[in-house]
């Protein structure tokens, strides 16, 4: 299954690589995964901060699909990232769609 990841606000400059982008970061650890059918075109919108470490720290996920919730949790809390420009105490909220 693919997993699309859309805008991200509150990130500060885009990285020249997308590579390298925290939205593609994020991506690529929500991707790889084997939920059913059922939570396929399902939304989730995540808020997050970023600790000292620049783990990731969920603040919220809303999404009307437990399934979902679960597994955007427990790919991405505590998740080492590498943001530039990095501000502790800054809030992230990322859409993320579920698809084929």
């Amino acid at each position: 299954m693919l997993l699309s990841v859309g805008s991200l606000f509150a990130n500060g400059k885009e990285s020249e690589k997308p590579s390298g982008s925290l939205a593609y970061q994020i991506a690529e650890l929500l991707s790889d995964n084997e939920l059913t059918a059922q939570e396929v075109d399902k939304l989730a919108s995540v808020s997050f901060t970023l600790n000292e470490r620049q783990e990731i720290v969920i603040l919220a996920i809303d999404s009307d699909n437990e399934v979902v919730k679960a597994f955007v949790e427990e790919r991405l809390e505590a998740k080492k990232v590498v943001v530039q420009g990095y501000k502790a105490g800054r809030t992230y909220t990322l859409p993320v769609r579920i698809a084929r």
